[in-house]
């Protein structure tokens, strides 16, 4: 017998095997369109420097000058910025970019640290305005970078992009972070180190121009001297200048705060005084990057605290200096009691080079955000 079938099923049969066998063959050409796309994507980001064994090559025949390494980039102030408006500074090495926190002054103070990868020819610091233009950039050659051995404060001439800024400069310090110094653990903190050790290295300098050996303390107070802007009631921000005082202008140490600098170098009194030997603690605070506590007992023993903007340096330097300050005046107190009641004045404990010592191991020990003293003896005295 013949099988007959109609027309009408034969064609619904049809087109049921045709969807049957299109519906693997689309699945299949959507994932060889993706897998196509991504192997693009890669083949478009790929470099040679990316394979460890070329990379190692390119180095060897001299091809790339130097390894990579970590490039430590302080920028301090920028100059020829009239406009009191949000900046920014960007740094980019290749693919590595970093970013300061917006400032409205033109002070930053603040450390960055970028990844500079083997093969890298430049780097670009580029000073950015509120909605991310580029108003002026400095171009520097990574190689020359490496061989700098200076580790001081320079000035550099940016290129204008920007009508907003005249003949700009900015201020930077650049450390290049070795291995050694990452296997010491210097990686996490090293920056603030070594800004506490710059700020003592110039108040050193500052004090043996009276042609006199300083103690340890008096390097202290000569670096934790400068201006700062002191938070009042209604949270209005004072500008004040602060320096620690001790005798013959006051019989105990004391961290004195000035309307300006003027009013210390004239020798009139302070408007607001700290005893150093009671304060409690000294911390950063946690919601603002560039602000600090000082917590202390006032002269009637009521807990007081103090809150300070930093102005002419890093908030953390503000926070380790002023710590060492009040730890090192609390030993010359210990010091003086052991001498049995004579009367004399706190002698060196040290070289000034002790002290930029412990300006490292006092990072280390301590949290960056800043710690509290035990003061049971300083607060009953």
């Amino acid at each position: 017998h013949k099988l007959h079938v109609p027309l009408g099923q034969f064609h619904a049969m049809l087109w049921l095997l045709t969807a049957i066998i299109e519906f693997p063959a689309i699945l299949i050409a959507s994932a060889s369109t993706i897998l196509a796309l991504c192997g693009c994507a890669a083949c478009a980001e790929f470099r040679l420097r990316d394979w460890f064994c070329i990379k190692r090559c390119l180095r060897w025949t001299g091809k790339d000058a130097f390894d990579d390494f970590e490039l430590m980039v302080f920028v301090h102030e920028i100059n020829g910025d009239e406009h009191k408006l949000a900046r920014r500074v960007r740094v980019t090495a290749g693919d590595h970019t970093v970013r300061t926190d917006r400032q409205t002054k033109g002070v930053f103070q603040q450390p960055l640290s970028v990844f500079v990868e083997q093969g890298t020819r430049l780097i670009f610091v580029d000073l950015l305005d509120n909605g991310g233009g580029v108003l002026a950039t400095l171009k520097l050659v990574a190689v020359d970078v490496l061989k700098q051995t200076t580790q001081q404060e320079q000035l550099f001439d940016m290129r204008q992009r920007h009508k907003l800024v005249q003949c700009p400069k900015l201020k930077l310090t650049l450390r290049v972070n070795h291995t050694a110094d990452e296997e010491q653990g210097l990686a996490q903190h090293g920056s603030i180190d070594f800004l506490v050790s710059q700020r003592l290295r110039k108040a050193e300098e500052e004090g043996t121009q009276s042609g006199r050996k300083i103690s340890e303390l008096e390097l202290l107070g000569i670096a934790c001297a400068g201006p700062l802007e002191l938070f009042g009631k209604n949270g209005q921000r004072q500008p004040v200048y602060v320096a620690a005082i001790g005798p013959p202008i006051s019989r105990r140490l004391m961290l004195g705060i000035w309307n300006q600098k003027t009013d210390l170098e004239h020798r009139l009194p302070p408007t607001e005084e700290v005893d150093l030997l009671k304060v409690e603690g000294i911390q950063a605070d946690p919601q603002r990057t560039d602000v600090f506590v000082i917590s202390h007992f006032d002269k009637n023993r009521v807990p007081k605290k103090m809150f300070l903007r930093r102005v002419d340096r890093a908030r953390d330097v503000w926070v380790d200096m002023l710590l060492m300050l009040v730890r090192k005046s609390r030993e010359a107190k210990d010091a003086k009691k052991e001498k049995s009641g004579k009367s004399q004045p706190i002698s060196p404990s040290g070289s000034t080079r002790s002290v930029l010592t412990d300006s490292t191991s006092s990072r280390r020990g301590s949290s960056c955000s800043g710690s509290y003293i035990d003061s049971n003896s300083s607060t009953a005295s």
